[in-house]
C-alpha cells in the first residue's frame, strides 16, 4: 500500500488563461504575500522557455498530462516556444538608490549570463557584444542598464524567432525600499 504524503494542486490552467488574453498584453499579479505568485512565475518560466542545448533544459515532460496539456493543441504548441527573461527583485534591499540600482544591475547581469548562448553562438551583432559584456559583468552605466531588458528581449527574439516573455517577480520591492529609505 502506498500512502500519499502530500497534495498536488494543478495550477497550469493559469497558462491557458494568460494565452487567452489579448496578444501582447501585460498581466500584473496583485495578490497578498505568501499567495503563490513566485511559484506561478517559475511555472510560467518553465512552461514558456525555449530549450537551448547546454543552457536551458527541455521541460515539456513537466507539463504532459496536466490541465494545460489537456486544454488543447494551441496551448501545447506554446510550451517551450519562447525565450524568457526572469527577474526577481526580492533581494533589492538597498539603503540608498545607488545601492538598489547596483543590486538590480547584478540581477540583470545574472540574467545576461543565463543567456550567454547569445554571445557564444553568434546571436549578437558585432556592435552589441561590448554592451552585452558590460551588462553581463554588472559594469554598464545607469543609462545602459535602463534599456537592458528591452535590448535583451530584442536579441532573444531575433535569435529564437519568437516573442520574448518577460517575468518580473517582486516588482514592488525597489519602490517599497525607496519609500522606506527616503529615496
Amino acid at each position: 500500500d502506498v500512502v500519499a504524503s502530500g497534495v498536488y494542486v494543478d495550477k497550469t490552467l493559469l497558462v491557458r488563461d494568460l494565452l487567452s488574453k489579448v496578444p501582447g498584453s501585460v498581466t500584473l499579479f496583485c495578490r497578498p504575500r505568501r499567495f503563490g505568485k513566485s511559484l506561478a512565475m517559475r511555472m510560467l518560466q518553465c512552461f514558456f522557455e525555449a530549450p537551448v542545448e547546454g543552457y536551458v533544459d527541455n521541460r515539456r515532460h513537466l507539463f504532459e498530462n496536466l490541465s494545460v496539456w489537456n486544454a488543447g493543441e494551441e496551448y501545447r504548441a506554446e510550451q517551450g516556444a519562447h525565450p524568457v527573461i526572469y527577474l526577481s527583485l526580492g533581494s533589492v534591499h538597498g539603503a540608498t538608490w545607488d545601492e538598489s540600482r547596483d543590486l538590480i544591475a547584478q540581477l540583470v547581469a545574472a540574467e545576461y549570463v543565463r543567456h550567454a548562448y547569445l554571445y557564444e553562438h553568434d546571436g549578437l551583432l558585432a556592435f552589441e557584444r561590448p554592451l552585452f559584456e558590460r551588462l553581463a559583468s554588472a559594469s554598464a552605466s545607469p543609462v545602459e542598464l535602463a534599456s537592458s531588458l528591452t535590448r535583451l528581449a530584442a536579441q532573444l527574439k531575433r535569435f529564437h524567432g519568437s516573442k520574448t516573455v518577460i517575468l518580473i517577480d517582486v516588482y514592488d520591492r525597489p519602490i517599497t525600499e525607496g519609500h522606506l529609505n527616503g529615496y
